[in-house]
């Protein structure tokens, strides 16, 4: 099994459910796709189900209930290969920080990639936008996060530390505990200097590290 799946199982993950998440669901994100022409791209929901995804299914329901219905949530796009998208999120309450953060893996053989692709401040009806051309990887997903801050300066833990490596750190490995109900990362530096810096988090670890998260949204994306 991957990382991604293992992502799936975001923050896939970016990350099928045993049984369905049964809370009211929130309502879509104000997050767009088109493509270079103008052209609406589908945001669908993704429909998680199965038993290798049970740590997310519990991930899922935790934070929802810690914060609301849909805090976590979990969306695919259908795109063409090399196709150049936009991605735009217009912020419903600021100010805040809007970051993107993208999972890759271009083929089996290769080496699985947590980036930082962009982070902004952003205040209320302000939209943050990304572009990105779409290449066919093995794994693929961007993950948003949107945190409540009061000062453009108040970077997480988590971002100051993907500043020192670049924005890019190798993801090597995950597990669970014996219930599925954590899901664990073996991260490292890029560098080989700094390789010496593997370290285990889980994703209520990755999650704590965001200031007054108000949402997470997991895109994983399919090329035809």
């Amino acid at each position: 099994m991957t990382i991604m799946k293992a992502f799936w199982i975001v923050i896939y993950l970016f990350l099928s459910l045993l049984l369905p998440f049964h809370a009211a669901a929130a309502p879509m994100p104000q997050f767009e796709v088109k493509n270079i022409k103008g052209e609406a791209i589908s945001l669908e929901k993704e429909v998680l189900r199965g038993i290798k995804a049970r740590p997310l299914i519990k991930i899922q329901e935790n934070w929802n209930q810690k914060y609301y219905p849909g805090f976590i949530s979990f969306y695919k796009i259908l795109v063409t290969e090399n196709e150049e998208i936009m991605g735009s999120y217009k912020l419903e309450e600021g100010p805040a920080r809007i970051t993107v953060y993208q999972v890759s893996k271009k083929d089996q053989n290769a080496q699985r990639f947590l980036r930082v692709l962009s982070t902004g401040y952003f205040q209320t009806g302000e939209i943050a936008v990304l572009h990105s051309k779409i290449q066919s990887q093995k794994e693929n997903v961007f993950f948003i996060t949107i945190e409540k801050t009061t000062s453009q300066e108040n970077l997480n833990s988590h971002l100051k530390y993907m500043n020192t490596q670049d924005n890019e750190i190798i993801l090597k490995g995950y597990g669970s505990n014996w219930n599925l109900s954590k899901l664990k990362f073996k991260l490292q530096g890029v560098d080989p200097k700094q390789r010496k810096d593997n370290f285990k988090k889980d994703v209520g670890w990755l999650i704590n590290q965001l200031i007054n998260p108000q949402r997470i949204i997991s895109i994983r994306v399919k090329v035809k």
